[in-house]
């Protein structure tokens, strides 16, 4: 986790939990695998026991697990407002992790999103993530369990004074004024046609914001149905055995963002060449400034 970060598009990284596993061809070249692996190696105890070393690098095993309590209340402690993308080392729709955990944190983010944070949550599991976040018991169990105490708290963070403190009340009126949670940014990674049914799903799952991380970019994605999709980040592979994209695929997405009105942002071209001048566009979400 880091206060500050690198991604272009974020403002800092959070991960309440830790590891993951390969799901599809985006997956190929991970750099949170790779450094999950070399961290691991290093001695940190974040990241010990979920890689294992292959001829061709450090792969996920498929463990995945909640972080530490110190880790899960970190965005609780800053006090300037963040894009905080969460699990840049993890999907928090992982199948390995129940909904309990998905739970709690949500819970976290419920207690920073009123005004304050916005959490940028990408998964590449948008079945689970359209059945979790369509399933009317979802806010319920989520403000059930910040009514009884049970999500960490920090004295700084603004938990939506205007809920009532009766804990009936209290649960009633967080699933009516806090659902979709209001900082809670919800996306999916598309990096060929056949993943463009995720984009479906997450247009039906309950996000204050929802958007594509179309990164890495393997083909050409043809037209896309952007209705609903509020942002989209382009990118290429990074890497030294990164695989190629032609600006054209590229180019094609920003024309389809602008006729939509979507914003586009795009992130880096492959191999780590130069982005070409007409293709240096970096937008954000009106919501950004809400």
């Amino acid at each position: 986790m880091a206060d500050g970060s690198r991604i272009e598009w974020c403002d800092a990284t959070w991960n309440p939990t830790v590891g993951c596993s390969v799901l599809s061809p985006g997956c190929k070249h991970c750099y949170a695998m790779k450094l999950a692996g070399r961290l691991d190696l290093m001695g940190l105890p974040m990241y010990q026991g979920y890689t294992i070393k292959m001829p061709a690098g450090f792969v996920w095993n498929g463990r995945v697990s909640l972080s530490t309590e110190q880790q899960l209340i970190k965005p609780l402690l800053w006090r300037r407002p963040r894009r905080i993308f969460v699990n840049s080392m993890s999907d928090l729709m992982h199948e390995a992790l129940p909904d309990a955990t998905v739970d709690l944190v949500m819970g976290i983010i419920a207690r920073f999103g009123c005004d304050w944070h916005k959490a940028l949550v990408l998964t590449k599991r948008d079945e689970r993530m359209l059945r979790y976040m369509s399933d009317p018991e979802t806010p319920r169990r989520i403000w059930t369990l910040i009514a009884d105490d049970q999500v960490p708290d920090a004295p700084e963070c603004p938990l939506a004074p205007q809920l009532p403190e009766h804990r009936e009340a209290f649960i009633e009126a967080g699933i009516r004024f806090g659902w979709p949670l209001p900082g809670l940014w919800l996306g999916v990674s598309v990096e060929d046609r056949e993943r463009l049914a995720r984009i479906d799903r997450l247009r039906r799952a309950p996000a204050a914001v929802r958007f594509l991380s179309i990164e890495p970019l393997l083909e050409d994605l043809g037209e896309l149905d952007l209705s609903g999709i509020d942002w989209v980040i382009v990118g290429g592979e990074t890497g030294p055995r990164a695989r190629d994209m032609d600006p054209a695929w590229a180019r094609s997405i920003r024309a389809q963002c602008r006729a939509a009105g979507v914003a586009f942002f795009m992130k880096q071209m492959a191999k780590q060449r130069p982005i070409p001048e007409d293709l240096f566009v970096r937008e954000f979400p009106l919501a950004d400034a809400a």
